[in-house]
């Protein structure tokens, strides 16, 4: 699943939404996000990024793969099985 950056949206609560949408569960009954990760200082390196320092980034929550990058956040939920293109 890739979501789309949305200006002057945390890319916390980005990456929030996109684990419970591909994992099919409600954000609430997710680990919380600053248990397993430092929220404002992701939020602080991805906004303050200017493309000069960090081309993307990749972490894993909740079982999921998630990649950030300049535009989106993608990610991809570890037990499902990959599809081939």
């Amino acid at each position: 699943m890739r979501r789309m950056l949305m200006s002057g949206e945390s890319v916390t609560n980005e990456i929030i939404r996109a684990v419970a949408d591909e994992t099919d569960r409600d954000p609430v009954d997710l680990q919380p996000f600053g248990d397993s990760i430092d929220a404002d200082a992701l939020d602080a390196l991805v906004s303050n990024s200017s493309g000069d320092c960090v081309e993307s980034l990749t972490l894993h929550y909740e079982g999921c793969r998630v990649t950030i990058d300049g535009e989106a956040v993608t990610v991809e939920d570890e037990a499902r099985p990959r599809v081939s293109d």
